[in-house]
């Protein structure tokens, strides 16, 4: 029997990561880098000029055939018909609870084809759910491709400079949430102005075999690789949902705050309809909150959260402390009188309760550049 540790999946730029230091740690059945300089230090060089993450643990679905967008009005609650050939979209699928199934990036490649980005922990999961769906429909065929792409994520406010320098295309033209095809460091690759650190950035698809020389022509101009922990503490300052803290098959969009993903009212059928409208309509469902805490102390997944008569009223998803606010932040699910601005809180952490306060969020400004088109 093999160990859990040579089960893990590694990326085209394993030892790419071993060769600059990167501590590697298991993550949703991948092995990843961590951090390499450190997480605060990466943080930081992503806030202020320009960090490199290895997403190829992504999960890659293609969806094709005339009546693949009718596939997806079905298993999405939100409206793919708004997508225009090179568009994105960010949605979930949901269950017929109206739990989330996954979160994940739809890409219109053209008329009749999308590109689905799926998290690593829930590739076999998707495509089993895209397939069983998929046997309702005669003109669609759905491919994995996981197993040969690569991704890499380049985060900052200098990578459309960096970018600007390799790209065979006009990088500065392109907008936020759209994507092209050009040719980048002498590969061919599927670009988009996207990411997960709320900063201005792109997200780079391409061949495995081409994944390790993108990744040295990015650090040759001056890119630094950065790990999972940055790509964390980044994406929780911007109050961003991650699968299996804010998300999962028993919390609902509605609930993770994601409302503005949905299309409720839209004509097409889709999984978890009546369950969200009913959840809609009730409005007494429990709700997905910002927190700053007002004393020492950093929150982390599972903490309870009590209000300032010690009555037990929500749970912590996710908590770091903010190497931008020098401070505990989190986010967490209270019951729905509890999700106003100023709400003061209680953190129980490690057997003491800290003070904390519901804020707006995101907790840091996005500087995600936006495009007209």
């Amino acid at each position: 029997m093999k160990s859990a540790e040579e089960m893990l999946q590694r990326t085209p730029l394993y030892d790419a990561h071993l060769s600059s230091g990167g501590r590697m740690v298991s993550f949703g059945g991948w092995e990843m880098p961590v951090q390499y300089k450190g997480i605060t230090e990466e943080h930081q060089l992503v806030r202020s000029a320009v960090g490199i993450f290895d997403v190829s643990h992504m999960g890659q679905i293609a969806i094709r055939g005339k009546e693949s967008l009718d596939l997806l009005q079905y298993l999405c609650p939100g409206n793919p018909g708004l997508l225009g050939p090179g568009k994105i979209m960010y949605g979930v699928f949901c269950n017929e609870e109206g739990g989330v199934v996954d979160d994940l990036l739809i890409y219109c490649l053209a008329e009749d084809e999308y590109l689905l980005v799926v998290n690593a922990s829930r590739i076999e999961v998707d495509f089993a759910w895209i397939e069983n769906a998929a046997a309702h429909f005669a003109a669609v065929s759905v491919e994995n491709l996981s197993g040969g792409m690569g991704m890499v994520a380049l985060q900052g406010p200098l990578a459309e400079a960096l970018l600007a320098d390799l790209a065979e295309g006009d990088i500065a033209a392109l907008g936020y949430y759209w994507s092209i095809k050009l040719s980048l460091a002498s590969c061919e690759v599927l670009l988009s102005r996207s990411g997960y650190t709320g900063e201005d950035g792109f997200e780079i698809i391409c061949s495995a075999e081409a994944t390790t020389r993108l990744w040295e022509a990015l650090q040759e101009r001056g890119a630094r690789p950065c790990g999972l922990g940055a790509r964390d503490t980044l994406r929780t300052e911007m109050g961003y949902c991650l699968y299996g803290h804010e998300l999962g098959p028993q919390i609902s969009p509605l609930e993770a705050g994601l409302s503005w993903t949905l299309a409720l009212e839209k004509e097409a059928d889709f999984i978890g309809r009546d369950a969200l409208l009913h959840q809609r309509e009730e409005g007494t469902y429990r709700r997905l909150v910002g927190f700053k805490l007002l004393e020492k102390g950093i929150p982390r997944p599972d903490c309870e959260v009590h209000d300032e008569r010690d009555r037990l009223v929500g749970i912590v998803s996710s908590g770091t402390f903010s190497p931008g606010l020098q401070q505990g932040i989190g986010l967490g699910f209270v019951e729905p009188e509890y999700r106003k601005r100023g709400k003061q809180l209680k953190i129980d952490i490690r057997g003491k309760r800290r003070r904390a306060q519901v804020v707006r969020l995101p907790f840091v400004k996005s500087r995600v550049k936006r495009v007209k088109k």
